[in-house]
């Protein structure tokens, strides 16, 4: 057995600089700016397309399709279909295959301009893709090996179950290349951090959010619980135009005990802070919310921390357009981003008051 792994090791090791030296053609020549990215590679190895086409992919968020030795790869993005596409430019290629999302063909070089300006009209056609990438929740204060062996239970993952990604905002810290150069590794909120095939170029200066899965590193006899990174970004500043900021539940409600804020929390809550000797007051009065409100309001600069129980309740609302709108908003916290929860929170009011008859 062990020649044989030795055998897959070399050819993996093959694989990865072949893909590496068809990377490093297609970047200094490749144009973002059409709506779909046709990339031609004459030297290019057939074998690695899909595995270009995805990394490609992974930094534009376009439509990609790959030619190399009169054949094609395709990766697309969400609601852009990769066979619709080459069904519409069948004329020009020798036989495709494939679904929505990823698909192949073969087509000769002289069809090549023709089979360009299909495929990037029938990209213009939709919406310009926009990245999304659903957490699971904030990542804060857990026994993650406790969490990990419990997210086990739900393996396989893949397509139609994905694996569960968490939400952390802090700022790297011990950021390091390892593997040539070619991965990046770094510290958040204490916790080791590994995003492949990334060489750092992109990583901000200040805080990021980043959404990340639980690997577990077995050393020496040794295991913890470390991240791999799956994408990340530069945190939103609390200068931004939102007029609330959402944040992780635990280290909110510690602040605001710590700071004896005012704060909303609804009924069943509000005797626990009482407790605590801070002051329980109306939202609009409020500087911490841990309830959310149900008619409109808006107190610029409050911050909004929801446990899981209350996004449950919101995401299992009895009327299925409330319990869409709730969901909605729950993934909107958890996402970080402010701008997207103030918006639905916005709706989700308008419909409670369009239900009361207000």
């Amino acid at each position: 057995a062990r020649p044989l792994a030795d055998f897959l090791s070399q050819l993996n090791v093959k694989r990865q600089r072949v893909e590496e030296e068809m990377l490093s053609r297609i970047w200094p020549t490749l144009d973002p700016s059409p709506a779909a990215l046709v990339i031609h590679d004459p030297e290019g190895h057939p074998g690695v397309m899909g595995i270009v086409a995805s990394r490609v992919l992974e930094r534009f968020y376009k439509p990609v399709f790959i030619i190399a030795q009169g054949k094609g790869s395709v990766r697309s993005t969400p609601g852009i279909s990769a066979v619709g596409g080459l069904r519409l430019a069948a004329e020009h290629l020798k036989r495709f295959g494939g679904h929505a999302a990823a698909a192949g063909f073969a087509i000769k070089d002289e069809e090549i301009p023709a089979f360009t300006q299909i495929i990037q009209r029938y990209a213009e056609q939709y919406p310009v893709p926009v990245p999304e990438i659903l957490l699971d929740g904030w990542l804060e204060g857990q026994d993650l090996m406790e969490l990990y062996q419990a997210l086990k239970l739900l393996e396989p993952f893949g397509e139609g179950n994905p694996e569960p990604l968490f939400h952390l905002r802090g700022r790297p810290e011990a950021v390091r290349l390892m593997g040539e150069g070619k991965h990046l590794s770094f510290r958040i909120n204490g916790l080791r951090a590994v995003k492949w095939k990334d060489n750092g170029q992109h990583l901000p200066d200040g805080p990021i959010d980043l959404a990340a899965g639980l690997v577990l590193n077995d050393w020496n006899g040794e295991q913890n619980i470390e991240l791999r990174a799956a994408v990340y970004g530069p945190a939103p500043s609390d200068s931004g135009d939102s007029w609330l900021r959402p944040g992780p539940f635990r280290e909110t409600l510690r602040e605001a005990v710590a700071n004896q804020a005012r704060v909303y929390v609804a009924s069943d809550g509000a005797e626990w802070f009482m407790n605590q000797g801070v002051q329980v007051v109306r939202p609009e009065e409020a500087e911490y919310w841990f309830s959310l409100p149900s008619s409109p309001v808006q107190r610029q600069g409050v911050k909004v921390a929801l446990s899981e129980k209350a996004l449950a309740g919101l995401e299992s609302h009895p009327d299925p357009l409330k319990a869409a709108l709730g969901r909605t908003i729950a993934r909107a916290y958890r996402s970080g981003n402010a701008a997207w929860l103030s918006e639905n929170l916005e709706r989700y009011w308008q419909a409670l008051t369009e239900a009361v008859g207000i």
